[in-house]
């Protein structure tokens, strides 16, 4: 199965890579644009853990860079301008990562997504703990897919895949937590 899945995926995507290595002259897995999205989340003046005020779609002065470089040229510009902004200002990189962490998992504002949040990861730690291997992917789910977006930009549109896994995780831990109850009282009625 596992060299089914290999071979299916190769299939899929091995004619978009080839055009990329056509149209860039160079390897361009899947996507090309990371230089960009570290830039937006970590440049001076950013204005929130979501902010694209500054993507070329959005701005014409971006945009004319775009144009101007083309888009490995000014995607290799935007990742050295982040990647700089991040070494002079750790302290600034670091408070909006966290920043990003936490609005990814509790926006959009006034919502109760961290009411889910929370019960989700007891429940993968619940997992966890009854069956390892079995949960690993709901781990990667929770732990790994976010990391992106936490050193890029964050919102909540970003985190609708893993919203099924978050519900049944939650569900996990509130029958786990009911059972839990019901085996406390039920040891309550034997004992007296």
């Amino acid at each position: 199965r596992l060299a089914l899945a290999v071979v299916v995926s190769c299939a899929i995507m091995g004619p978009w890579i080839a055009r990329n290595c056509i149209q860039f002259h160079t390897l361009v897995p899947i996507r090309s644009n990371f230089g960009v999205e570290l830039w937006l989340g970590n440049h001076a003046g950013v204005l929130g853990p979501n902010d694209e005020s500054r993507h070329p779609l959005g701005d014409a002065r971006e945009l004319a860079a775009y144009r101007q470089l083309g888009e490995l040229d000014y995607v290799a510009e935007k990742r050295h301008a982040a990647i700089a902004f991040i070494r002079s200002h750790p302290g600034e990189f670091t408070r909006l990562t966290l920043w990003r962490i936490a609005y990814f998992w509790s926006s959009p504002r006034g919502s109760l997504w961290l009411l889910v949040a929370v019960p989700s990861f007891l429940g993968l730690v619940l997992a966890m703990k009854k069956d390892f291997l079995q949960s690993l992917p709901f781990a990667v789910a929770l732990l790994l897919y976010p990391g992106a977006y936490y050193l890029t930009h964050a919102d909540n549109w970003y985190r609708h895949p893993i919203e099924p896994v978050m519900i049944l995780l939650l569900v996990y831990a509130t029958v786990s937590a009911s059972r839990q109850l019901q085996r406390g009282r039920l040891r309550n009625l034997t004992s007296t």
